[in-house]
């Protein structure tokens, strides 16, 4: 039986509905559905598949770790991101040539801004302003409009008040690690720096913040629950187990 197909019959033997589901596993209804009509490229990334189906599947009280490596054999069990393997490999990778294209494109946003505005004001001198007989210009004031107009700042009803998807309004990495029982050790890399080795008890927490990426190493997996950017992961492997991964700004 395909995984999507699994992941619904337990759910309707349950009797529990997506919202029912969300609020127990913090995992948005549109990524269940996603799950179980197996449209997984819906998904934020592959990283977030695989936490998903295991938390899924676990609160529906099926076998996760079966679930997860029937997913891994039939979408290929290859790493989406890259581990770090020495901190220079990293800061070498991250940065590559991007502040000089930054750079570039900054100055080149600066003179089109700075055209712009030259352009706007003569144009506007031009069109706004008429000689008297001093030679001075007077000012000519549009007769659409009055002085007390003001633009409309009320903006579009429509999704005014709809809230971004916290998935997008990152513009780092942000990371949290809460350990939710027992010890866990762990090391945290952020952009190839060092940021924290030790070990955490039970109801203890670290949240880490780079601008490119946030390696972490876990001794104790099961233990610990992971946020990524505002989106909860749950915990990504069994208690007693090894977790590392290296998370990005461009997760796929």
């Amino acid at each position: 039986m395909e995984i999507g197909e699994r992941l619904k019959e337990a759910r309707l033997n349950k009797g529990v509905s997506y919202q029912d589901v969300e609020e127990a596993t913090k995992i948005r209804a549109r990524y269940l559905e996603a799950l179980e009509t197996e449209n997984f490229e819906l998904l934020p990334g592959r990283v977030y598949v695989i936490a998903f189906i295991r938390n899924y599947a676990r609160f529906l009280d099926l076998d996760d770790e079966e679930l997860v490596n029937q997913y891994k054999e039939q979408h290929g069990d290859r790493e989406v991101v890259k581990e770090l393997t020495t901190d220079n490999d990293v800061s070498a990778e991250v940065r590559g040539d991007k502040p000089k294209i930054l750079n570039y494109l900054l100055a080149i946003l600066v003179i089109a801004v700075a055209v712009a505005a030259f352009a706007y004001y003569y144009q506007g001198q031009g069109l706004n302003t008429i000689p008297n007989e001093t030679g001075e210009p007077d000012i000519v004031q549009d007769e659409d409009k009055t002085p007390d107009e003001e633009p409309d700042e009320t903006g579009d009803e429509d999704g005014a008040n709809e809230s971004p998807d916290p998935a997008l309004k990152y513009e780092g990495v942000e990371l949290v690690l809460n350990v939710t029982n027992d010890r866990c050790w762990m090391r945290v890399d952020v952009d190839g720096q060092r940021a924290f080795e030790g070990t955490l008890g039970a109801g203890e927490s670290k949240k880490f913040t780079g601008n490119e990426s946030v390696y972490i190493k876990l001794g104790n997996a099961g233990v610990v629950e992971v946020e990524y950017n505002g989106e909860s992961l749950g915990t990504l492997d069994e208690v007693g187990q090894t977790y590392e991964n290296t998370f990005t700004i461009d997760q796929s």
